[in-house]
């Protein structure tokens, strides 16, 4: 859950910004644990050389 609305503005900004690369989650939850991450960002499993920045 979002409390702030900086922190919403960070996960939706993250998301757009690494979707390309890999997948991305916003508010995840950590088995193991009783813990919410905020990004969870999973790359893909094949990069690609052409990653301009």
């Amino acid at each position: 859950m979002t409390r702030f609305i900086h922190d919403k503005f960070a996960k939706d900004y993250l998301e757009e910004l690494l979707k390309d690369y890999g997948e991305v989650k916003a508010s995840e939850k950590v088995s193991g644990e009783i813990k919410e991450i905020d990004v969870l960002f999973t790359p893909a499993k094949q990069q690609s050389s052409n990653i301009q920045y």
